[in-house]
């Protein structure tokens, strides 16, 4: 029996829709595994970051008549947070980009936000442990000279114990320069991230 025109115009609707639903979960898993790519891409870069910047104490402390050593606690640090940053990561990476990928998005959103809670949890402790003994040492082997006197500056004519004043000083502004760095680096990315979140969850309500 020929079908009617009626239930070839229903049928149609029906294929229609099996047809069209895969292609939008598949260009949705597209800009996941591509967004995800991009993330990636920006976190793989800030471990061999931090290795420059070892170097650069190391080397840059030490030319400019600075003792090693106070040049290597820098360049120590660095590389404490770069084994740090580089588990971060890790723990980022073994979201599973084969799962749904609107799990994948939460789940990697969710990482984000609490990598960045994390490290500035980290920045509040390790910026004074940092600090600390590099101001001692200062402080200690320029004892006869004035906070001016050590620093070049003439017009600084404060005792030297102003020194430990730069200990709260740096810690609140590396914490600073860590949230505007991130905003920097992962704002836009957060932002095209929670935009592909909010499209997908519109579109299993709707």
């Amino acid at each position: 029996m020929e079908k009617s025109i009626e239930h070839i115009w229903k049928e149609g609707f029906i294929n229609n829709e099996t047809l069209t639903i895969p292609k939008i979960e598949n260009l949705y898993n597209q800009k996941s595994q591509h967004l995800g790519d991009k993330i990636m891409r920006v976190l793989h870069a800030e471990p061999k970051t931090l290795l420059l910047m070892a170097v650069i104490f190391l080397v840059g402390n030490y030319a400019i008549g600075n003792s090693f050593w106070s040049g290597s606690i820098g360049s120590i640090w660095c590389i404490v947070w770069y084994f740090i940053t580089k588990k971060q990561v890790q723990k980022i990476e073994s979201v599973q980009k084969e799962t749904n990928c609107y799990s994948f998005l939460k789940s990697l959103h969710k990482l984000l936000l609490q990598r960045k809670a994390a490290t500035a949890r980290l920045l509040w402790a390790a910026t004074p442990a940092m600090l600390i003994p590099l101001i001692i040492y200062t402080y200690s082997n320029q004892y006869e000279k004035n906070f001016g006197e050590i620093f070049g500056v003439e017009t600084l004519n404060f005792p030297n114990e102003g020194l430990f004043a730069i200990i709260p000083l740096a810690t609140v502004f590396s914490v600073v320069v860590y949230h505007v760095s991130f905003q920097l680096g992962y704002g836009s990315i957060m932002n095209k991230l929670k935009q592909l979140i909010s499209d997908m969850e519109s579109l299993k309500q709707g």
